[in-house]
C-alpha cells in the first residue's frame, strides 16, 4: 500500500492505545512502501508489529522509504517477526523511536534513521532472538537520553563485524545505555559520537561490547 495517513484516522484497539498502522499473523509477500504517516499529538505509535511475519516495511529503491512522524513510539515490535525486515524508512519527533519488546527474528535496518527523539533513539527488553539492528543512524540533537538503551535485553545482536553492518549514534546524552542481564547480547562495530557518554553501563552483566568506536563525546567514552 502506498499512501498518506494522519494521527486522527489511527486505528483504536482494545487496550486504549492508538496505532497509525497494526499488523499481526502471517503477512507473506505483504510490503508497505512509500508511506507518509503523521500524528496528530495523541497518536501512541506509528507503526505496531505484534506477531507480524514475513512482512517487508520500506526499502531502499525509488520511492520505497515510509516516514513516520510526530508519534509517542514511532514503532513497536514484538512477538514472532520472523521474515520481517524494516529498511530505509524515516522515523522522527517523538519520545521513542523504535520499543522492541521480546521481539523474535526481527531484521530492524538498512538505512532507517531515528531522529529528535527526546528519551530514546531504540529502547530494547526482553528476550530477542534472531534479532538484529545494523545500518540504522540514530541522531538525538542533543537532547536524547540514549542512542539505543538495553535494558535487561538478552539475544539481540547491536551492529555487526562487516563494513556497513554498525549503526551510527550521535548528538545523545549516552550513546549506549545498558542495564541488567543482557545474556548472549552483542554491540559489535558501532559508532557513538559528538554526545555527552559514549556508553554508559549501569549493573550490566554478561555483554559483550567489541569493535566500537567512541569519539567526541564531551564528558566521557565510558
Amino acid at each position: 500500500p502506498h499512501g498518506r495517513w494522519r494521527g486522527h484516522g489511527a486505528r483504536q484497539c482494545n487496550s486504549g492505545a492508538k496505532r497509525a498502522f497494526l499488523a499481526n499473523g502471517n503477512l507473506v509477500g505483504t510490503s508497505i512502501k512509500g508511506n507518509t504517516f503523521v500524528g496528530n499529538g495523541s497518536t501512541d505509535y506509528g507503526i505496531y508489529l505484534s506477531g507480524a511475519r514475513d512482512l517487508v516495511v520500506g526499502g531502499s529503491g525509488t520511492g520505497e522509504l515510509n516516514t513516520f512522524a510526530g508519534f509517542t513510539y514511532g514503532s513497536f515490535y514484538g512477538g514472532n517477526l520472523t521474515g520481517t525486515t524494516v529498511v530505509s524508512n524515516e522515523f522522527s519527533n517523538g519520545t521513542v523511536g523504535g520499543l522492541l519488546v521480546s521481539a523474535q527474528s526481527l531484521t530492524l535496518g538498512g538505512g532507517n534513521t531515528f531522529d529528535n527523539y527526546t528519551s530514546q533513539g531504540l529502547y530494547v527488553t526482553g528476550n530477542n532472538p534472531g534479532t538484529t539492528i545494523r545500518s540504522n543512524v540514530i541522531r538525538g540533537g542533543s537532547v536524547m537520553t540514549s542512542g539505543i538503551y538495553l535494558a535487561a535485553a538478552t539475544n539481540v545482536s547491536i551492529g555487526g563485524p562487516s563494513f556497513g553492518q554498525g549503526n551510527q549514534i550521535f548528538e545523545a546524552v549516552s550513546g549506549l545505555t545498558a542495564v541488567g542481564d543482557l545474556t548472549g547480547t552483542t554491540v559489535v562495530g558501532n559508532v557513538f559520537s559528538d554526545g555527552t557518554r559514549g556508553m554508559t553501563f549501569s549493573a550490566a552483566k554478561l555483554l559483550s561490547a567489541t569493535g566500537n568506536t567512541i569519539e567526541r563525546n564531551s564528558s566521557a567514552g565510558l
